[in-house]
């Protein structure tokens, strides 16, 4: 239905069971005010102050049990209700109070949502006149969810006058703990009544151990599954498991379009970066919502059933009650198991063409894509086909694991781009291939194999190896940036960088110091160079000035001892860019070994230190993949590594962007909670460093305080991992 946003505003609090509107009006309210009149069920109530005004909505909210509503004056007016929305705040009390504010286009708004955070649950802003549906469920169902409280809407007056088409639905009363008989009913006959439901699970099914009673729910209602998240809250083997939900996926969205059920089980459900204008669940589908977090409710799309408690105990009564009341016999859910393989196979046939896609993309020919053989499994993979050397690229550290002891256990030379992996597990990995007799091989074209070749390089020639590493973009205040601030260091809008496909936790990844502590990890263990005592110390240092700074500190350099990895600044740290930055390149400094090698440094031109001493030799770019046939030739044909992890010298520890409680969870590598600092492995042993791929999905057992290392102690990790009983088989070099 087409209206504007003022007129949406007084539809939603009627939908909502509002009465009553408390309020003391000025000219930003004038909106609201011209269209409450055309309203009879809503009654305003005048106040001749705002603190007079919030006192009687609190009492209402008391009285009532359920949030009211109260409209308050921009700027000073806001400010006047504070104290008592504070008292709200500290007893629980649940209100929507709003605010009116000027047209965006405004450059004199003043910031009311960060204004009125400190008193309030939640805290935000309404630009646009379709947002109003979307924010007035949003703001009562976090009223309402407990721990109660105030939040807080700020209307701006574009999103007030403007016009949009928009559907007007309440929010759903939310069930805690266990659910009740009859919500357990109703989930049973919209069950019963779909012919086709889609299940999708997300992360909270893992943090709350319903692995299993997930698993057994699809089974016996034969449902496709989705995994939406990154904890891999279902089995990725299982049959019924169809992949990771995106609503970019068209694929995906056609099959969530023709669904008469939708069932989210712990599930930020519809969560994306991307802009998404059209609707997202069709009028004849029915969402069921079931969670554990309490404030995930509402955020893109208003449920049928909303169910809030521990999902172990929610899926376990639906079990138990499916076997009284679930109607489709047998056959009937096989059928529908029969109907989630036909899908299966049509996504892999997309997988499929979006691979060739990317094969297109960098110039393949349709005679080279048609050569290739595309397979999602490895296992597969190697029964189907013959290979020679196995590329492992995805990055995820416990994945690229599993892989690389696949291709152990099948005689596959390795070529390890996942430098996760290699830092995680690469000392026992290395071993077992020699082992094997197959080829351990780091990527040629990223750094950590370019630096281990300079100082190969060195080495032979006969030179001392002072130092090495890589250059990057780095200021202290990175360490604790998040996927959401990452945008703004890089100088991109969040827009722009989705726009071109850029992965903000990646980057983020880059940005913080972890990739970098990774990657003077690798090649500490390649070359068994020591990492700094203390860390990373990511020095400012432009390419003429690499021997000036890296060199040991009784020279005048910043060294505590020769022989170091280390990564330099292309930012002074007031944030002016370094001159002939290494930003993208990679370096050595070295030590002439006499007399005679130093004179040669000065006679061949090359930048030395005021000594003569030390001097440097540096690639100023790298090119990634571009290079890495350079790793896979040598590995096939040469039966060479171009790089390979020999001892275990350098590791990197889980550390606390932020002050961390205990039952949080961890969102490892390039995320909100922690970043991976260099150790030298036996400090990191003996503090009982939790390395950074496995501080992925896991939960704290105690807090931990900003800036201080996660231990192993301080997580709940399974022991019987693969790779975390690897950790305990390598040794110290």
């Amino acid at each position: 239905m087409r209206m504007t946003g003022k007129k949406a505003l007084m539809e939603c609090l009627k939908a909502e069971g509002i009465t009553n509107v408390y309020g003391n009006p000025g000219t930003s309210e004038g909106p609201i005010m011209e269209e409450i009149v055309n309203h009879k069920e809503l009654k305003y109530l005048l106040s001749l102050q705002e603190g007079v005004a919030t006192g009687m909505a609190e009492a209402d909210a008391r009285v009532n049990n359920k949030a009211s509503f109260l409209s308050l004056h921009i700027d000073s007016g806001l400010v006047n209700g504070f104290s008592l929305m504070n008292d709200a705040y500290t007893t629980s009390t649940p209100m929507v109070v709003t605010s009116a504010t000027y047209d965006v286009r405004n450059l004199r708004n003043r910031d009311l949502v960060e204004l009125a955070r400190p008193f309030t649950k939640w805290s935000t802003e309404v630009t646009l006149p379709d947002q109003v549906p979307m924010v007035m469920r949003k703001a009562f169902l976090e009223a309402n969810t407990h721990p109660k409280g105030p939040v807080f809407v700020a209307f701006s007056s574009n999103a007030l006058d403007g016009v949009a088409d928009m559907e007007i639905f309440p929010s759903t009363s939310p069930v805690y703990g266990g659910l009740e008989k009859k919500v357990i009913k109703e989930i049973n006959e919209m069950i019963n009544n779909a012919d086709k439901p889609v299940l999708v699970v997300g992360d909270r099914v893992a943090e709350d151990n319903a692995l299993v009673e997930a698993v057994n729910f699809a089974e016996k209602v034969g449902l496709p599954v989705y995994i939406e998240g990154s904890n891999i809250p279902f089995p990725t083997n299982h049959d019924q498991m169809i992949g990771f939900h995106s609503i970019r996926n068209q694929n995906q969205r056609a099959i969530l379009d023709e669904s008469d059920l939708i069932l989210s089980i712990g599930a930020d459900l519809f969560s994306d970066w991307f802009y998404e204008g059209d609707v997202l669940i069709q009028k004849h589908t029915k969402l069921i919502y079931l969670d554990s977090k309490p404030d995930s409710q509402g955020n893109r799309q208003p449920s049928d059933i909303t169910g809030i408690g521990n999902l172990k105990e929610i899926l376990n009564q639906i079990n138990s009650s499916l076997k009284e009341s679930f109607k489709l016999n047998h056959d009937e859910v096989k059928n529908r198991i029969i109907a989630v393989k036909k899908i299966k196979d049509e996504n892999e046939e997309i997988y499929q063409e979006n691979a060739k896609k990317n094969c297109r993309d960098v110039g393949w020919t349709e005679e080279q894509i048609e050569s290739v053989s595309f397979f999602d499994n490895l296992k597969k993979m190697i029964s189907q086909t013959k290979i020679d050397v196995l590329v492992e690229a995805t990055g995820d550290p416990v994945e690229g694991t599993k892989h690389a002891l696949i291709a152990i256990e099948e005689r596959l030379d390795i070529v390890m781009v996942n430098v996760e992996a290699d830092v995680l597990s690469g000392p026992y990995l290395a071993k077992e291939a020699d082992k094997a007799g197959i080829v351990y091989s780091m990527a040629y074209g990223d750094q950590p194999a370019l630096t281990t070749e300079l100082v190969e390089w060195a080495r032979a020639s006969g030179f001392n190896v002072v130092a090495a590493g890589k250059g990057t973009k780095y200021l202290p205040q990175y360490h604790y940036s998040t996927p959401d601030t990452v945008w703004d260091y890089y100088g991109l809008n969040r827009e722009e960088a989705l726009s071109a496909g850029m992965n903000s936790r990646m980057f983020n990844s880059f940005l913080d110091g972890t990739k970098s502590a990774l990657e003077m990890a690798a090649i500490s263990n390649a070359t068994l160079l020591k990492p700094p005592p203390n860390g990373l110390q990511f020095p400012p240092a432009g390419m003429d000035h690499l021997s000036h700074v890296l060199r040991p500190q009784v020279d005048g350099g910043i060294l505590e001892s020769p022989g170091t990895v280390e990564v330099v600044s292309s930012l002074e740290r007031d944030g002016r860019p370094v001159f002939k930055d290494l930003r993208w390149g990679v370096y050595v400094v070295l030590e002439a070994a006499n007399e005679y090698a130093a004179k040669c440094f000065t006679q061949y031109g090359m930048n030395t230190d005021d000594t003569g001493r030390y001097s440097s030799m540096y690639k100023p770019f790298h090119l990634i993949g571009m290079e890495l046939n350079t790793s896979i030739f040598s590995a096939a044909i040469l039966k060479k590594a171009t790089g390979c992890t020999k001892e275990f010298s350098g590791d990197v520890i889980a550390t606390a962007k932020q002050n961390l409680k205990k039952g949080q969870l961890l969102d490892g590598e390039g995320g909100f909670t922690v970043w991976g600092k260099l150790y030298q492995a036996g400090f990191a042993k003996k503090i009982n460093g939790l390395p950074i791929g496995l501080a992925n999905n896991v939960k704290l057992k105690n807090d931990v305080e900003k800036d201080t290392p996660v231990s192993w102690s301080d997580v709940d990790l399974d022991i019987n991992c693969p790779v975390v009983k690897i950790r305990e088989k390598i040794k110290l070099s």
